[in-house]
């Protein structure tokens, strides 16, 4: 029985394994670039952002009279089923490979080729009538796709956080009104200072919170602008005029987000500072999540020799002695 075939490039033949939906340029990604052991498919929220971008590029070179029907409705299909969370173990190579992308890039367009060859009855490996560069990947580059993927990738992921964050906020408001009225000491290097509410404390978290979220949201923002349609280094050679103008709506109408092509595409191509202030802004946030966290340990130490000024609710052991040995000890001595 066989348990491989035959894919060929410019380099030479490989064996891929027979139902696998990638093809050799992943393979060799796999076998040359494999630093980290974090697989693409770990990361389901940018493969959906691939796929987005893949179903939008296809839409478009239809509509600029690029693509046949048969072949824009195969790659628009292999990308729903994508979307659905199906076939996300084809995605194998290292979300770290480096070369620019391109084995990302390549990836998505192997598996994408295969399933829709697949849906019109030719076999995997083939790439007929679907041909992953000549149709999935048609007037795009590394550069276009990846650039915006990422940045898709990042505003999806966002969504949840935000949601987290509203909530823990609401949650400092509602405690900071159920303990107004109880005072409590504030402190300087651990002395005692002037009296303070316990309520003003949670008031200053649900600020703290509020602003962070908000500049978090602000360097999201810039995120939805993209270069979907620069190809390599943002002036658009390789993809015709229409499809230039056409694709970001598209990729709007996939990923029900509002992008914008960046007023300057080169910018966009070689830039990544506006990923680097997410990246700050998140730091940021970590910093002030785990100033927070250590503020409610230290008010609820004790309860017999700590501040036990708050009773934070158990969730586990918190340690593996047992009360009943340290009480015999204590009695013992």
């Amino acid at each position: 029985m066989k348990t491989g075939r035959i894919e060929e490039d410019f380099i030479g033949k490989m064996e891929i394994p027979i139902d696998a939906l990638y093809g050799i340029y992943t393979a060799r990604t796999v076998r040359n670039l494999s630093f980290s052991e974090k697989k693409l498919f770990q990361y389901p929220r940018y493969i959906h952002a691939l796929a987005y971008v893949k179903k939008a590029a296809a839409l478009a070179n239809f509509e600029a009279g690029l693509l046949p029907i048969q072949i824009k409705e195969a790659i628009a299909w292999a990308c729903d089923e994508i979307l659905d969370n199906r076939y996300h173990e084809s995605f194998v190579i290292d979300v770290l490979h480096g070369g620019g992308g391109i084995g990302t890039n390549m990836n998505i367009n192997e598996v994408i080729a295969n399933l829709a060859n697949q849906k019109l009855g030719g076999e995997r490996g083939t790439y007929h009538p679907v041909h992953q560069n000549e149709h999935v990947n048609l007037s795009q580059s590394t550069s276009d796709v990846c650039h915006t993927a990422n940045r898709i990738a990042v505003i999806l992921s966002f969504q949840s956080l935000r949601l987290q964050l509203e909530m823990c906020i609401q949650v400092m408001n509602e405690l900071s009104e159920k303990f107004d009225h109880v005072e409590t000491m504030s402190r300087t290097c651990l002395q005692d200072a002037m009296k303070v509410r316990i309520g003003e404390s949670f008031r200053s978290y649900a600020a703290m919170l509020e602003r962070r979220l908000h500049l978090l949201s602000v360097s999201v923002d810039y995120l939805h602008q993209i270069n979907l349609g620069g190809t390599v280094i943002g002036s658009g050679v390789g993809a015709p005029q229409h499809y230039r103008e056409v694709v970001v709506q598209k990729l709007c109408e996939v990923s029900n987000l509002p992008l914008r092509h960046r007023e300057n595409l080169f910018d966009a191509a070689q830039h990544i500072d506006d990923l680097a202030a997410v990246s700050k802004e998140l730091h940021l946030l970590a910093s002030c999540l785990i100033k927070l966290a250590k503020d409610l340990r230290l008010r609820s130490s004790g309860p017999e020799g700590g501040f036990g000024e708050i009773v934070l609710p158990a969730v586990q052991a918190g340690s593996s002695f047992s009360r009943e040995r340290l009480i015999l000890l204590s009695l013992k001595h």
